[in-house]
């Protein structure tokens, strides 16, 4: 057994490339059903990673979190007393 729901749904993650046969059955509260007709599912390999080329890249996204969370530590303080250093108050 994989995994029992109750929704009838199930995502299976981390399966190396293969073909794998999958039935379920239903839980009834008086007795387990039978199970269902097996289905084949192929898991291919992974494809990896692709890299846009140089002119594809925008960097306002990135300009845009940045200047977010700078407000945001200016707002906190976190600017002014970095991680490491005691505050002493007066």
């Amino acid at each position: 057994m994989i995994r029992q729901t109750n929704t009838g749904n199930v995502t299976i993650y981390g399966r190396p490339p293969g073909d794998y046969y999958y039935r379920v059955r239903p839980p009834d509260r008086v007795r387990i059903g039978d199970y269902s007709n097996g289905v084949a599912i192929r898991v291919g390999a992974a494809t990896g990673w692709r890299q846009l080329a140089v002119d594809a890249y925008n960097d306002h996204t990135l300009f845009s979190v940045h200047a977010a969370l700078l407000r945001l530590s200016a707002a906190r303080g976190d600017v002014l007393f970095p991680a490491g250093r005691a505050r002493t108050l007066p």
